[in-house]
């Protein structure tokens, strides 16, 4: 690795302390005559702003499906590469590209440069998914906690699911139209929301196409057969599900709700418009993962 790398590290992501990983980066980067800078992170959006002043070359993200949504949207379609350190909650990306803790150091040095697909909703980037319905309230609860982490995430889905009422939509799937009452309507890049729970399992980040997984109204004794499902990649054949591809989007909505971006909540209007970001983001992938990606 010839070129400057930043690692933009998250200190709240996962919930753990980071500092001997930061000591691992630093040894590593050592001893492979790397030319590296090490920042923190001091909230929402901070990320971003550091991965666009930056004068490296390469900008690693350090944390959490937030922190790489965070980086990504600020170095799409520029000459800046992404690397990855999963140490969030979820790590929906880094699971998708076969990146673990444990050989994202590795990675990058001997990992391969290639041109990802991102996708954008109303003008925010996501690199795994994005969504409206149940999945959007948990990542508003979630985001309310104080502890980060799977079982803070667990409960959110729980108070969520005690709330929560299925809602109507129209779909517009590249100019085709559906008229839907869903749970949720998640909207993939990548396969999965994190944790392996893959909603979208057949979603590739290289092939120019959205995967879209339209959750139908789920009760309390079907969820368990419905996580199974999500569980073992095969939602989308499951009677849960209807499942589609596209380029172009509109979900339209009764009102304002709650949607997320990577995980990330926020509130937009009535209508919500998803493209996809053809080859815009240049991303370090293990070379055994390109094939499959």
């Amino acid at each position: 690795m010839s070129k400057k790398i930043l690692f933009i590290v998250n200190p709240i992501s996962g919930g753990k302390e980071k500092s001997s990983l930061v000591d691992e980066i630093t040894s590593f980067c050592q001893n492979h005559d790397i030319d590296f800078e090490v920042t923190y992170t001091q909230g929402k959006g901070h990320a971003a702003a550091l991965a666009k002043e930056t004068d490296a070359e390469v900008v690693v993200a350090v944390g959490g499906d937030g922190t790489i949504n965070d980086v990504a949207s600020a170095i799409i379609n520029t000459d800046k590469t992404m690397g990855i350190i999963p140490v969030g909650s979820g790590n929906g990306l880094a699971r998708h590209l076969g990146i673990t803790k444990r050989n994202a150091l590795q990675n990058l040095c001997d990992g391969k440069v290639i041109n990802t697909d991102c996708g954008e909703m109303n003008g925010h980037v996501f690199c795994c998914t994005c969504g409206t319905g149940l999945d959007a309230q948990i990542g508003a609860r979630f985001a309310k906690k104080n502890r980060r982490g799977f079982l803070s995430y667990v409960e959110s889905s729980i108070e969520a699911w005690n709330h929560f009422k299925p809602e109507a939509y129209e779909v517009e799937i590249d100019g085709e139209k559906i008229y839907v009452e869903a749970t949720m309507i998640t909207i993939g890049n990548a396969n999965q929301w994190g944790n392996n729970a893959f909603i979208t399992p057949q979603a590739s980040i290289l092939d120019g196409m959205l995967d879209i997984a339209v959750v139908s109204n789920l009760n309390l004794l079907e969820m368990s057969l419905f996580l199974d499902f999500l569980m073992t990649k095969r939602l989308h054949k499951s009677h849960f599900v209807q499942y589609y591809k596209g380029k172009q989007i509109c979900i339209t909505r009764r009102q304002a709700e709650d949607v997320h971006y990577d995980g990330e909540p926020d509130m937009l209007g009535q209508k919500l418009d998803i493209k996809i970001l053809e080859g815009s983001l240049k991303l370090i992938v293990p070379v055994s993962k390109t094939n499959r990606l």
